[in-house]
């Protein structure tokens, strides 16, 4: 009897091992297979990146070649009366408003930013599509365009860089100037154009940086929209105007609106023009003029 317990005892034990065994092979098995189509995830998820960069490369490579294409004279058939080949009508205005652009900024070098080296032969395609040059307000609002258009492609570094400086010396300090965050910028910045920019102290809680970087000056004020870019790398911009570029000017405004609803049983200000009475001190004449021009602008 007691061998019989001991052969059965031994065979339990023995299934038991071969139990273990088997899970612990089949846990492998499934782990390896894991890894294999983690590892399959991955290599396709990197094609697809590849593809998706060749396709663009490719479409850019298309509307590059569109625009040489366009730059070429006519070419002529070897009959009897040479007949020009019927080039896109589209494409030539398109080319048109190009050259357009391309000549009033060169006629006007004060207006142009050191951020424009930025710029490609699409981004002065796109804002020649849009633009128009019969009037000043027009060239104007053109030019103010490229200004903003390779502003757009700079702040994105800018933000970066005050990021990475605000994780490196931390919130509760702040850059000596705009040159403080140059080592942060992959690639390097054209002193250039870091030069149009300050930094200026702002208001925060304990817990949040007390800066930000800004432009500093405007070339068009009526038209110039300003960024900024937070400690953080936070980043936006603001409406052209004597406002956007007037810190003071914008202080006075801000209070003439609290004031205005404090005499109005705190009902608000319906526009500038009912503000205009409660701004102290007033604002220049041409100022409030051009203020009022804007709303009735906007208005229309």
């Amino acid at each position: 009897m007691m061998r019989l317990r001991f052969v059965i005892l031994v065979g339990a034990f023995a299934a038991g091992l071969g139990l273990i065994v088997f899970e612990t092979r089949l846990v492998s098995a499934q782990r390896e297979q894991a890894r294999f189509l983690a590892r399959q995830v991955a290599d396709t998820t990197r094609h697809l990146a590849a593809l998706r960069q060749q396709r663009d490369g490719v479409a850019r490579d298309l509307a590059l070649a569109e625009q040489q294409l366009l730059r070429l004279p006519p070419i002529t058939l070897a009959v009897e009366r040479p007949t020009p080949v019927a080039r896109d009508s589209t494409a030539e205005a398109w080319l048109a408003r190009l050259q357009q652009l391309r000549a009033l900024m060169a006629a006007n070098p004060p207006q142009a930013i050191p951020e424009m080296q930025l710029l490609t032969d699409e981004d002065w395609m796109r804002v020649a599509q849009r633009a128009a040059f019969d009037t000043d307000a027009q060239r104007r609002e053109a030019l103010a365009e490229l200004r903003r258009t390779s502003k757009a492609k700079f702040i994105p570094g800018l933000a970066s860089a005050a990021q990475k400086w605000t994780l490196a010396n931390g919130t509760d300090k702040t850059p000596a100037s705009i040159a403080d965050l140059a080592a942060h910028f992959e690639p390097p910045v054209d002193p250039a154009i870091l030069r149009r920019y300050e930094i200026v102290a702002v208001s925060r809680s304990s817990s949040r940086a007390n800066w930000r970087a800004q432009e500093s000056a405007a070339i068009d004020e009526d038209y110039d929209t300003r960024y900024s870019v937070e400690a953080n790398g936070s980043h936006g911009w603001s409406g052209g105007g004597p406002l956007t570029w007037n810190a003071e000017y914008s202080d006075r405004v801000q209070r003439a609106y609290r004031t205005y609803a404090n005499s109005n049983q705190g009902a608000r200000a319906p526009g500038f023009s009912a503000i205009v009475p409660y701004i102290d001190p007033p604002l220049p004449p041409a100022i409030v003029e051009k203020l009022l021009k804007a709303e009735r602008e906007r208005q229309k």
